[in-house]
């Protein structure tokens, strides 16, 4: 907050600039600006400067916000999806995954396997950084979450799917480190998830569960993606 500014009446501009130690330029927000006179907007728009008519005798408070535009792609895809399938688009994302419950317990998933694709920029200051996939569900309390397939199953692509790392995860969040960057260089995860790990869970009721996976980038939530489980 700038506190309280007094000026004669007439017309004014009010905005912003960022703070030149910040990670993230003003043109990877969306801005809005809005001016009121107690409850009533004397002035409003959606870029970093507005102009406002201040007369004697008003009390005017601009508040600005800024909103994270949201980057990259993410999608679920089916068993065997390879990353260039998925930046082309050649395969149609998981309709959702299905289970059975016999006794109280989860006895099935299927399909076994399905894949949680990202793309992502990097930081307009570039340099290595950290990308967190994120996981969550909507259904009763405790219910599980997917684990990630054993073995080598979290992979760090370059923008043509060139392999730069490949890692072993267990569940989410999951943290990858990309090793160096240019800005705003474009990359891909691929994190293949095991749908039968769900087995074993107790529930007295089938619900139906909707289950969000999400990629992190200093702190903001860049792209996302969801699928349905649903009682057989």
């Amino acid at each position: 907050t700038t506190g309280a500014i007094s000026e004669a009446p007439g017309t004014y501009t009010v905005g912003e600039v960022a703070d030149t130690a910040s990670p993230t330029p003003l043109t990877d927000y969306s801005t809005g600006i809005v001016c009121k006179n107690g409850s009533t907007t004397v002035a409003s728009g959606s870029s970093t400067t507005q102009a406002v008519s201040v007369d004697s005798g008003q009390n005017i408070t601009c508040t600005i916000t800024n909103t994270r535009k949201a980057t990259g792609t993410s999608k679920l895809e089916p068993t065997q999806t390879t990353c260039g399938q998925f930046l082309s688009s050649s395969v149609p994302p998981i309709s959702g995954v299905t289970y059975s419950v016999k006794s109280g317990v989860i006895n099935s998933a299927a399909p076994g396997v399905f894949f949680y694709y990202t793309t992502f920029n990097a930081p307009s200051g570039g340099g290595s950084f950290t990308v967190t996939i994120t996981e969550s569900n909507n259904g009763p309390t405790g219910w599980p979450n997917f684990k990630v397939a054993t073995g080598k199953s979290v992979t760090l692509y370059g923008a043509n799917c060139n392999v730069i790392s490949s890692t072993v995860g267990s569940s989410a969040p999951i943290t990858v480190t990309v090793p160096s960057s240019t800005a705003n260089q474009q990359f891909v995860i691929g994190v293949k998830f095991d749908s039968t790990s769900i087995k074993g869970a107790k529930t007295t009721t089938k619900p139906t569960v909707v289950y969000t996976f999400g990629t992190v980038i200093q702190s903001f939530t860049t792209t996302s993606a969801s699928l349905t489980l649903s009682p057989r």
